[in-house]
């Protein structure tokens, strides 16, 4: 088996795991109809995701069906390197499926507040707040590097940036409103995008 064989069945297994993993979550919460307190408009994450992510993943698409369609965008990456790129993607994948088994059915695509939410704080939320994310950049530049494609990598890491950097300041503020002292307190005690570095809590105020 040759190693862009390896890597097309890799990709494609781990697209198969996002996309049950994302029908599962949304059968189980709101997005499919339960009472929503609060919705905030997100024509954000729309114009991301058709101008960076989209692409993004119609290159892997293309990649996964023949590899020569998008070897114009070909870095010339080490065998080494596209091994790591797979460790990576699996390790995202990983933490993708514990971030959904941690949220529930407080999982939700669009910014919103439930009327029964709960402030998750297990999983990868007992240290990150915004670790679908932070694992979402991952996987992007996992793909980057299995895939040996820099339009790939760079289309879906920076759209994953942007979003980050455009909605984690709102979805927080909604957050803060929803759960008040006990958003402070978790604030303290976790990162953003990362871990916080032990034994140095934030003050949120």
């Amino acid at each position: 088996m040759t190693l862009v064989l390896t890597m097309r069945i890799l990709v494609g297994a781990v697209g198969v795991v996002i996309l049950t993993l994302l029908a599962l979550r949304r059968r189980a919460s709101g997005d499919l109809g339960i009472e929503v307190e609060q919705r905030v408009p997100d024509t954000v994450v729309e114009v991301l995701r058709n101008l960076l992510i989209g692409p993004a993943a119609i290159g892997v698409i293309a990649w996964l069906i023949h590899p020569a369609w998008m070897a114009w965008s070909s870095i010339g990456l080490p065998v080494w390197a596209r091994w790591g790129g797979a460790a990576l993607l699996v390790l995202a994948t990983v933490g993708v499926w514990s971030a959904f088994g941690a949220l529930g059915r407080n999982f939700a695509t669009t910014l919103v507040i439930q009327r029964d939410h709960e402030l998750v704080t297990s999983g990868p939320y007992r240290y990150v707040r915004h670790p679908m994310y932070t694992l979402g950049a991952a996987m992007f530049v996992g793909l980057m590097l299995v895939t040996d494609s820099w339009f790939i990598g760079a289309l879906g890491a920076s759209g994953m940036l942007l979003l980050m950097i455009a909605r984690t300041p709102r979805e927080e503020a909604m957050l803060a409103t929803r759960f008040g002292d006990a958003w402070v307190e978790y604030v303290r005690h976790t990162g953003r995008l990362l871990p916080r570095w032990p034994g140095v809590p934030r003050n949120p105020r």
